[in-house]
């Protein structure tokens, strides 16, 4: 019997060719909002870099393109991204607590308990993972192969499937950078939605 564990060399190169990045590379901001700021927080964003919009309200979940939340009282979780970052939002009593991964130097509202990440760990450098997620669901087309806009999938067969922007794509990957820390997670950045293709054509 052999006491000592297998070492996956492969897995070690590997980790070590990932990509690092500190604050020269990305912003990593979090803090609070009160409820009835939160449609001037938001303004104040650099919104149209982030137009995927995901919004979980008390009984439902709205996801779409370049809007902002209809029923703040009854919003419960908020998600903004795009090119320019990844804004996610929870509530916490009368105010959201919000954390914020982009690109660096990014224009941001002041006055919300802005706390840096990077003014805590000057020193660390995070390995920049890139990753993809294939989410629920089967576009949902007529007899005439006409795309209906919408997905089911039947693990969740009452659930309301939309991909924003993704219209005429059968299956939609979510692609996501993660941050890590010695194997721990510090931030995940939503990127975009692309076509289930999109990853089969990158393979080959």
């Amino acid at each position: 019997m052999n006491p000592w564990p297998r070492v996956d060399f492969g897995a070690l190169v590997q980790a070590v060719r990932q990509p690092k990045c500190g604050p020269e590379d990305l912003s990593l901001w979090s803090g609070r909002c009160p409820e009835d700021e939160l449609l001037t927080f938001f303004r104040d964003w650099p919104l149209p870099q982030m137009p995927y919009r995901l919004y979980e309200y008390a009984s439902e979940i709205e996801f779409e393109l370049d809007t902002l939340p209809t029923e703040v009282a009854l919003l419960e979780r908020a998600r903004l991204f795009g090119e320019s970052g990844d804004l996610a939002l929870r509530r916490d009593g009368q105010g959201f607590l919000w954390h914020f991964v982009g690109l660096p130097n990014v224009f941001m509202p002041a006055g919300y308990d802005n706390k840096d990440y990077w003014q805590s760990y000057r020193e660390r450098k995070l390995t920049v993972v890139q990753q993809h997620a294939l989410l629920w669901g089967k576009e949902i087309r007529d007899a005439q192969g006409v795309s209906q806009g919408r997905w089911q999938e039947d693990r969740v067969g009452s659930a309301n499937l939309v991909y924003p922007g993704r219209q005429g794509d059968e299956r939609v990957v979510l692609q996501y950078r993660e941050y890590l820390y010695r194997d721990h997670v510090e931030a995940v950045w939503w990127l975009r939605l692309l076509p289930e293709t999109t990853l089969a054509q990158g393979r080959r």
